[in-house]
This record gives C-alpha cells, sequence and structure tokens, in this order.
C-alpha cells in the first residue's frame, strides 16, 4: 500500500502539472465574447482527471513520471513496464524496468530486474542470464528474483536446482510467475506430466499467459503431442510477433507435423531476427533439408 501510494502521489502531481499548463496557456477572452451555456458544466477537478488518466492506463503521464528521479521515478517506470507489457510491448517494457532499476533498491530494484530478465528469455534475448543473476544477488529471497533464477537455472539443463529455486519463490509468495517458473523446472527435470499442469495453472493468470502457451506447446510437441501445441504457440505468434523462440517452436511443431514448407518459413523468420542466435540457423538448415528430402519423395 505504501508503494502504490507513493506513485500514485507522484503521478497525480505531474498530471496536476501537465493541466495546470494546459489552462495556463490558454487566453483569457472578454467575457462579452462568451457565449452563455445552454446548461452548467461541471469544472473538471485536475486531481481526479488525473487519477482517471491512471486507472485508464495513460502512457503519457506514466512516462512523464518514469522520467521522474529518485524512488517515484522508478515506481513509476515499475507501473509503465507492466502497462507496456499488456500492451504486447515487451521490449520497451524491459527497457522500462531496466531504467527502473537505476533508480530502486532492494526488493523493488530485484523485481524489476527480473522482470526484465523474463521478458528478455521470453524474446530469446542476449542478456537474460546477467540480469538474473543480478535480481538474485539484489533480493536473494524475493519471488521475481528467484523465479529468473529457476529458469535460468532450467534453462541450463540444472533441473534440479531449478526446481529448489522455484520452490523458494513458491514459499516465498507464490502467484502465476511462480507457477511458470515451476513448470519450466519441471519439464527440464521430465517430470512432464507436474510440468504440463503447472503450465496450464500458469496458462488462466492474463499476466503469464503467452509465456505459459509458449511453454506448454514446446512439452506438448516434445511428448508426441504437436497438434495440440499448434495452436498454442500460433496465438504467442499472433500476439508478439518479435518473440523469437516462438517462431522456432512453431518451426518444430511443423516439422513434427509433416510441413517442412511451414516449418522452415518460421525458422527463417528467427534466424533473420536473431542473427547471432545458432540454434535459430541450424533450425533454418534441418528445415532446408527436410524440405529437399520432400521434393525428392514427391
Amino acid at each position: 500500500m505504501k508503494r502504490v501510494g507513493c506513485l500514485t502521489v507522484f503521478v497525480l502531481a505531474c498530471g496536476f502539472s501537465a493541466l495546470a499548463s494546459d489552462k495556463a496557456d490558454k487566453p483569457d477572452k472578454d467575457k462579452k465574447d462568451k457565449k452563455p451555456a445552454a446548461a452548467a458544466v461541471p469544472v473538471t477537478d485536475p486531481v481526479e482527471h488525473a487519477r482517471e488518466k491512471i486507472a485508464a492506463g495513460d502512457l503519457d503521464i506514466l512516462s512523464r513520471a518514469a522520467g521522474g528521479p529518485g524512488e517515484n521515478g522508478g515506481l513509476a517506470g515499475l507501473a509503465l513496464g507492466q502497462l507496456l507489457e499488456t500492451r504486447g510491448q515487451i521490449d520497451t517494457a524491459a527497457d522500462a524496468y531496466k531504467a527502473a532499476a537505476e533508480k530502486l533498491s532492494g526488493r523493488l530494484k530485484g523485481e524489476v530486474l527480473a522482470r526484465a530478465a523474463l521478458l528478455l528469455d521470453l524474446r530469446g534475448l542476449e542478456g537474460f542470464a546477467q540480469l538474473a543473476e543480478a535480481a538474485l544477488a539484489t533480493d536473494p529471497e524475493g519471488v521475481w528474483p528467484l523465479a529468473a533464477a529457476a529458469h535460468l537455472r532450467a534453462d541450463a539443463g540444472q533441473a534440479d536446482e531449478g526446481l529448489a529455486l522455484a520452490r523458494r519463490a513458491e514459499a516465498a509468495g507464490g502467484g502465476p510467475i511462480v507457477s511458470l517458473a515451476l513448470a519450466r523446472a519441471q519439464e527440464a527435470a521430465g517430470d512432464l506430466a507436474a510440468a504440463e499442469a503447472a503450465y496450464r495453472e500458469a496458462l488462466a493468470d492474463p499476466s503469464t499467459k503467452l509465456a505459459a502457451s509458449l511453454g506448454l506447446a514446446r512439452l506438448l510437441r516434445s511428448s508426441g503431442r504437436a497438434a495440440e501445441g499448434e495452436p498454442l504457440v500460433r496465438a504467442v505468434v499472433d500476439a508478439l510477433p518479435g518473440v523469437i523462440e516462438a517462431y522456432k517452436e512453431s518451426a518444430r511443431i511443423q516439422l513434427a507435423l509433416g510441413r517442412p514448407e511451414e516449418a522452415m518459413a518460421d525458422a527463417t523468420l528467427a534466424a533473420v531476427m536473431a542473427e547471432t542466435d545458432v540454434e535459430a540457423r541450424q533450425l533454418r538448415d534441418e528445415c532446408a533439408v527436410a524440405k529437399a528430402l520432400q521434393l525428392a519423395g514427391k
């Protein structure tokens, strides 16, 4: 409540200042030029108007607040990142979180670093490991840093350590982001039934739906249920066109379904978007071979 209160006061102040400036810029007119109003129109309360803009998720007012100094600017940056995430602007959201980390400390800094790390992981971009480790070092017992570290360990094949971190995050507060981390660690450990259940739990929450869709699609494909995974990964591609991992997984699913031409298109997009991604290039080559073999067999 204290964090929300500070943010609200700061952002309301920005809104009030902007509204007051707008009012000052309008020149007064001679009363003789004014036409009588048909009915009395209530004057808008500047503070109430600012509150409405915040509630509506106004990017402009949040962006200005996030540019402010100190902890209030960092809190506004956290709110801005969350809003951008809901709008599918994940690269900009990651940048907002990283900028907020420069103004925050302790638990809040650990959270914004972990949020940025998980977005880079979702996108398949470099920097995920560095941010995840920094988040955990900043707040070793925070839910978000522990969840990000669990993803990192699972991706590195350290399933047991990933599971331990996810369990600590669960004990620290849980939530959809922890279900997602637990699913990833269980998948890495080979416990596919438990992982599927955790992914589906994360799938039910809007904040983790797309990341869970991608993870569940990967799990279904690897367990011989590629057709079930196809609509899940396609939903991610449609909602977040810049997610490299989604194109790579879509290519794998298309290969599993015997569609090398479609797989080649997805793999090529992934390789173009991530020029340094060796896995994407290898996948593109694999798709090219599969396509050639299919054509040769016709």
